[in-house]
Order: C-alpha cells, then structure tokens, then sequence
C-alpha cells in the first residue's frame, strides 16, 4: 500500500520551528513503516510560501534522502506556485 496525498504543514519564522517539522516528517515516516506502508520519496517535495526572501535554508529530510525543493506544484487538480 502506498501513500498518497499526504501534507503537512508548517508556519516556520526560525530554524526551531524548522526541527519541528523535520521531527514531524521522521514520526510520519516511522508511522509509515510500523503500518506497512510506502512513502514515494522521489515524488515528496517541499514548497515554501515567503513574504519575503527567507534566511531559513534549512534542508528536510525524509529517511537520509533530502526532500526536494520546488517552486510549483500541483496537487488534486489545484496548481500552488510561488
């Protein structure tokens, strides 16, 4: 069994709130794998919606693979772009 459609999300103003995430993301994935469930990291992708140009270059990470940067996407027929 796969999982699709999962999000999570997150208002992050400093590197703490960045770890919480990040935490958040290791949890789910234990969750996962104690439910016998796949989580596709090539198409798990992260997007960040800033007011202005952000410092916070904080790198998540799904397992040791790290979770890919994206300026678009789209989801259940919905398009998000910064």
């Amino acid at each position: 069994m796969f999982v699709d459609d999962s999000k999570n999300f997150h208002d992050i103003r400093n590197v703490e709130e960045s770890e919480h995430l990040q935490n958040d993301i290791h949890s789910l994935k234990k969750w996962y794998l104690v439910n016998d469930m796949k989580l596709n990291v090539g198409q798990t992708t992260c997007i960040k919606f800033i007011g202005k140009i952000s410092s916070n270059a904080f790198v998540y990470k799904l397992g040791f693979t790290h979770i890919a940067h994206s300026q678009y996407v789209k989801d259940v027929g919905v398009n998000f772009r910064l």
